[in-house]
């Protein structure tokens, strides 16, 4: 498992990244839904905007709580994803780099303890913070990696 400094450092990569290799990309290329029926690398990248979100409210109720339980996110429910997504592209990617910065400096506000603290999905069970959070970046990751491939091909 990665030290917190590591995911946090991850975190923050992963933004410089996303608006390294999404910022130079013409809206209307990110904007194309290349595969029927899927999201578009600019819905991608919303979608990882609006997960902010709710990083941020598992992280406060596993710091706040004892072992809480969440769902899994459902980013098509939730209403936030679609304002996200009606950004303009570089309006987006600039909102992106903001609220990964706040998630950033709350992350490192944490006391050591707070990243052993567990809490359990209803389908991939009990991790602890630190868990959850290199859980949380693997799942960017694959929307990173959908987005560069639908906007690059």
């Amino acid at each position: 498992m990665l030290s917190p400094t590591a995911l946090i450092d991850r975190f923050e990569e992963n933004a410089a990244f996303v608006q390294r290799v999404f910022g130079e990309i013409p809206e209307e290329r990110l904007r194309e839904r290349r595969v029927a029926d899927k999201w578009s690398a600019h819905e991608n990248l919303a979608h990882l905007g609006q997960f902010h979100q709710a990083i941020r409210d598992r992280v406060n109720w596993i710091v706040t709580q004892d072992n809480p339980t969440f769902e899994r996110y459902q980013p098509d429910a939730d209403p936030g994803t679609r304002a996200w997504a009606a950004k303009p592209s570089a309006r987006m990617l600039a909102d992106f780099v903001t609220a990964r910065r706040d998630l950033v400096e709350f992350l490192r506000g944490l006391p050591a303890e707070a990243w052993a603290r567990p809490g359990t999905h209803g389908t991939f069970g009990t991790l602890t913070l630190a868990g959850w959070l290199e859980f949380w970046l693997q799942h960017e990751g694959h929307h990173i990696y959908v987005a560069m491939v639908r906007a690059k091909t």
